[in-house]
């Protein structure tokens, strides 16, 4: 069955799948009907209100493990400037396809069902394919973890993660440790200052304490070093009054080692206003595989000249590794969040 990779990219760009909230059913089940026509075995495991992952898989495994893809279909937010295109109309302009979630990441969803559509005459007495398409990888990677917990996603040999990596295999990714800082103070009149204890205040020593937290940690040989990055900042509710209560979002990217049951503690001493430190949500590190595994798919070579790109980002295939079998090696992961978004997202047409 062909599929014309840059109709269904369009396709999947038309479905607003911002996430939050996300509200990625009706994507997943046009893709669903997609894969279904085509052969595969498919199934949708809804999650939350039009919220849903999707598996499909063709081949027989005889005893075999198959060849993983995946990918999420939901994206980021469009940001607050304004756009030059259309963000869900998927314009060509000059050779390039223009809409949120053209690179982070419909067009990779569509790159791989698309090719798998075209082989499954092939694929049907092979070892074959399982394609994992996830909602809820922009915040905390949810339908991932969903999928995990429900116990169903079977085996599979290798994964691979169509994020975008300018088409360089790339064989290994940080982790992901989301805190949330609360720091509480006492409200007042914002006439008597005095009298309250301004939270915006202690939000603001800490974050200056954050600038310079150091891991204590080697850097990895292959992905470097662990950083903390402040994302987002909350306090108050009007403009006349002392703030009793702020929130901080930091974003650690870990190396393996660098997060251990003492790293929230050792954040804590780091802060003099001792806030309270919840945990929002974590991704392991993943990777890198062994040279045997990547001698065996043929991308030694080209990995250690591009290998420089591996490092910083996270993606749902962290979670699969650990649930589906153990020798599931290669993973092409993300440069994602790097990738010019204001004027228009872009991917090359190819």
């Amino acid at each position: 069955m062909h599929i014309d990779p840059i109709k269904l990219s369009r396709e999947l760009l038309a479905f607003n799948t911002i996430n939050p909230p996300g509200q990625e059913l009706n994507c997943i089940r046009h893709l669903e009907r997609i894969l279904s026509e085509a052969g595969l075995q498919t199934s949708v495991h809804v999650f939350a209100p039009d919220r849903a992952n999707l598996i499909a898989r063709i081949g027989e495994s005889n005893g075999k493990s198959p060849l993983c893809f995946t990918g999420h279909v939901d994206t980021v937010p469009l940001g607050n400037a304004a756009w030059s295109v259309d963000p869900f109309a998927g314009d060509i302009v000059d050779g390039k396809l223009y809409g949120r979630g053209t690179s982070d990441m419909k067009c990779g969803v569509a790159a791989f069902v698309a090719a798998i559509c075209g082989m499954t005459e092939i694929l049907r007495d092979t070892r074959g394919a399982v394609l994992v398409i996830t909602a809820g990888e922009e915040i905390g990677c949810e339908g991932a973890f969903e999928l995990a917990r429900a116990g169903v996603l079977g085996q599979a040999g290798a994964i691979v993660v169509a994020e975008p990596t300018s088409n360089v295999a790339v064989v290994g990714h940080k982790g992901a440790l989301w805190l949330k800082l609360i720091l509480r103070g006492v409200t007042a009149h914002g006439s008597m200052p005095h009298l309250g204890v301004n939270a915006a205040y202690k939000a603001a020593r800490a974050i200056t304490l954050l600038e310079n937290f150091q891991f204590n940690t080697a850097p990895h040989p292959y992905l470097g070093s662990p950083t903390l990055n402040i994302g987002t900042v909350h306090a108050g509710l009007n403009v006349n009054s002392v703030p009793d209560r702020a929130e901080i979002g930091v974003d650690i990217r870990s190396i393996p080692g660098s997060i251990t049951p003492t790293s929230s503690d050792s954040c804590r001493r780091n802060l003099a206003t001792g806030p309270n430190l919840k945990r929002w949500s974590t991704s392991v590190p993943c990777g890198p595989i062994p040279p045997h595994a990547l001698d065996r798919a043929g991308l030694r070579h080209r990995w250690q000249r591009d290998r420089q790109d591996d490092r910083n980002r996270a993606a749902d295939g962290a979670l699969f590794h650990r649930r589906f079998s153990p020798d599931a090696g290669i993973r092409q992961s993300a440069d994602h969040h790097s990738w010019p978004r204001r004027s228009g997202e872009s991917t090359p047409d190819r």
